[in-house]
């Protein structure tokens, strides 16, 4: 930590500190170059209500780094713990997160190239920041669609970013999926590794109105401030991934994510819907077979100055074809939005029910939770 410190301080030889409050960041500025350093913690207390051990556990912790130099050429780096002590899964370690370099494009409709480790757009929800979300966790479907064709929507990725007051895109070539990402929900046939794939590309639009994107971009929660509605369409595609079964095998089958989302905030009422389809999905690897899996999410608030009642309700079939292999969670909760982003507090109750295809025990639980950003 003390040696990235100086790193920055050197850059910025000569700048005075002085505290942002804006943004809830130590900044080190001389015109508009500036350091930024901010940090990131949410803890969880998860009681199981059929049965399963009670938890508390370490959501989020992060430390947050960016420099934009005089010229508007950003670098951005994050490491986090995240799920710290989660169930028995001990300290963990740090790992990196984001960690790109964005270079500004002076073209009407380009807005910059972004290079190493950043975003990749497959959701709306995985999209917004973790402290932007109505609920700590992002619905299951939105996670599966994190890691279908990108690892962790954010492996090593070249993005070109683009638009104008009233859409959005981004068109990106990454790198592709991890075999320890890799699940088979209806069958006893596992994935051991990746023997060979190829990259992953995509685009993705986004179209806004009654309020311009730079002020209405990716949020679950608005904190009841802004008024925007929004859809968006995407497709992502990995055309070739050879699979080395545990049994020997491989396989070999290209991968296709399509995302659609409607965004709708008006002040206090807020709602986010999204769709995924998934094509070349492993659900039945035994017989030879790959599948498509669908569904979706939405969430909606009610904010009553700084208290937000939610709902949240999904629907994910892990196999089209096969009407038992549903998973349908149902939330309802309430936030308390102390300071917005800052600093905030909730509670959630969560029912889980499984199709009989899927060998999963249904059950509820509720989730007491705090969050916060500086």
């Amino acid at each position: 930590m003390k040696l990235i410190f100086a790193i920055f301080v050197i850059l910025n030889l000569g700048l005075q500190a002085k505290e942002d409050l804006s943004n809830d960041l130590l900044s080190f500025n001389e015109g508009t170059s500036n350091i930024k350093i901010g940090g990131r913690l949410q803890g969880i207390f998860d009681y199981p209500i059929s049965g399963r051990t009670n938890d508390i556990f370490i959501r989020r912790a992060r430390l947050n780094l960016e420099y934009q130099t005089s010229d508007h050429h950003l670098f951005s780096l994050d490491i986090r713990n995240d799920d710290s002590n989660k169930e028995d899964g001990g300290e963990r370690t740090f790992s990196l997160g984001d960690a790109f370099y964005e270079i500004p494009i002076a073209l009407n409709l380009i807005h910059n190239i972004t290079v190493f480790r950043s975003k990749v757009d497959v959701s709306y929800s995985q999209t917004a920041s973790s402290k932007d979300l109505i609920h700590p966790n992002r619905a299951e479907i939105s996670d599966y669609a994190a890691n279908f064709v990108v690892h962790n929507r954010r492996a090593a990725n070249l993005q070109l970013n683009g638009g104008n007051d009233w859409f959005t895109y981004q068109l990106v070539v990454s790198d592709g999926i991890q075999s320890d990402e890799i699940e088979t929900p209806l069958d006893s046939a596992t994935v051991s590794s990746i023997v060979e794939q190829s990259l992953t590309y995509g685009a993705k639009t986004r179209f806004y109105l009654l309020n311009d994107g730079k002020k209405a971009g990716p949020k679950e929660t608005f904190y009841g401030k802004v008024t925007s509605i929004s859809f968006g369409l995407g497709f992502f595609e990995n055309s070739g991934v050879r699979y080395q079964l545990n049994n020997g095998r491989v396989l070999e089958k290209s991968r296709q994510l399509y995302n659609a989302e409607l965004s709708i905030a008006l002040k206090s009422f807020r709602l986010l819907a999204e769709g995924f389809f998934f094509d070349g999905d492993t659900t039945n690897l035994s017989t030879n077979t790959f599948g498509k899996s669908s569904g979706g999410y939405l969430r909606a608030e009610y904010v009553f100055s700084k208290i937000a009642p939610f709902i949240a309700v999904q629907e994910f079939k892990r196999d089209t074809d096969n009407d038992y292999s549903h998973l349908r969670t149902q939330m309802i909760g309430i936030n308390y939005y102390e300071l917005d982003k800052v600093r905030r507090y909730g509670i959630s109750f969560k029912n889980y029910d499984y199709g009989k295809a899927l060998h999963l025990k249904n059950h509820e639980e509720i989730m007491a939770y705090i969050m916060t950003d500086y």
